[in-house]
């Protein structure tokens, strides 16, 4: 009898995760369908407000926004125009993160489903039997009407204040359980930011480029999130897995990249001028070329919460790594001024800042040694006294 030998089957393939070509690609569709969701709905309430000037009834729908911070300080004011006079009138901050986490986590994800809003908000801290869908969404429907009575506060405030009849506004609007903030709503630092990047990355000069980078640096007052965090840690606990770390990184992403900008083009005008044999002019560029190479160092290794830093033996996180080849910038550049001064100062702290920050984990690259080694050897101050490299 004939037999049959059937072919195993192939293990199935393990998912990858996206390509970062792939994520990029996912974000701006996922943009476009947001912007077109926020125009319909912008349009709908355009269209509700035609109808009550019909009626003569008062609607200051264009006149009125709510301006929302998440850069460095948490902020929501209610903004009217009024005969072109500004008037102002900032939300009480809650005695908490969470409000503040909600509208800022729907703002940068938006549209986003309410599943993910209970689990990234509400149950993040909590263990599995705490973080009940019945409790979560207590807790979310509980913190929307304190925003909405907190808005609708400051609305009736401004209604005294400068007789007007502004009707009750919403914060949030959902749709197929997809929420979104409304077209009230607008996110200005990141709206700033966003445009600033976008302009640095799409320059057609140098010059456009550089403009645009030094408006960025200008624009950016700290870190997503920044004092939230460090007044209220235990409400990001754990912070390995807290949903604020991928904006954190992301915005930092954009200064870094500008700050590096602005330093090469320092470094280059610098060394234009020693061609052209101008040599106080080269020495101001590569100073502050220099200096713009160290406070990058500095600043990309600042906290543990970007995820981009990582310290696992001798291997180094992407952020670390890009540190230490600014630093080396800074300090060749220090060398060929004959500033040891900056060297010794600036390597001294930044060195006990990583030991710090790695839990001792972190030593200088070879290529970092190999640098402050010909800065020792052309240096005749004291720079032999911050040894601190292995």
């Amino acid at each position: 009898m004939r037999t049959f030998t059937f072919p195993r089957p192939h293990p199935p393939r393990p998912k990858s995760s996206p390509s970062q070509r792939a994520q990029q690609l996912l974000a701006r569709r996922r943009q476009r369908f947001y912007h077109t969701y926020r125009m319909k709905q912008a349009s709908a309430e355009e269209k509700h407000d035609e109808e009550k000037r019909k009626a003569g009834e008062p609607c200051h729908l264009a006149d009125i926004r709510l301006d929302i911070t998440v850069l460095k300080s948490i902020s929501l004011t209610l903004v009217i125009q009024q005969n072109n006079t500004m008037h102002r009138y900032p939300l009480p901050t809650p005695s908490n993160a969470r409000r503040l986490q909600l509208v800022s986590y729907i703002g940068e994800h938006q549209p986003v489903a309410r599943e993910k809003i209970l689990e990234n908000i509400f149950g993040h801290t909590l263990s599995d039997e705490e973080a009940t869908t019945e409790k979560l969404s207590e807790q979310f429907d509980s913190h929307k009407k304190l925003l909405r009575k907190d808005l609708q506060k400051a609305l009736k405030q401004a209604n005294a204040d400068l007789g007007l009849s502004l009707s009750p506004k919403e914060i949030f609007s959902h749709q197929h359980k997809q929420y979104a903030l409304t077209s009230l709503c607008h996110i200005t630092d990141i709206e700033q930011l966003t445009h600033l990047y976008e302009r640095m990355q799409t320059a057609g000069t140098e010059e456009e480029k550089r403009q645009a980078g030094e408006a960025l640096i200008k624009s950016y007052p700290g870190d997503f999130f920044e004092e939230m965090v460090s007044l209220y840690p235990e409400e990001f606990e754990p912070l390995y897995s807290s949903w604020i770390r991928a904006p954190y990184t992301k915005y930092r992403d954009w200064y870094l990249q500008a700050l590096w900008l602005l330093a090469e083009h320092a470094q280059h005008q610098g060394e234009q001028a020693l061609k052209e044999a101008t040599s106080e002019a080269a020495s101001a560029h590569l100073q502050q070329a220099a200096s713009l190479y160290a406070q990058y160092a500095q600043k990309a290794v600042e906290n543990r919460l970007d995820l981009k830093i990582s310290f696992k033996g001798k291997e180094v996180g992407e952020r670390v790594a890009a540190s230490e080849r600014a630093m080396r910038y800074a300090i060749r550049l220090w060398t060929q001024l004959n500033d040891h001064y900056h060297i010794d100062t600036t390597w001294a702290t930044y060195y006990k800042h990583l030991r710090r920050l790695s839990s001792q984990a972190w030593s200088p690259s070879e290529k970092t040694q190999q640098v402050l080694h010909t800065a020792r050897k052309q240096s005749s101050t004291g720079y032999e006294s911050f040894d601190f490299v292995p």
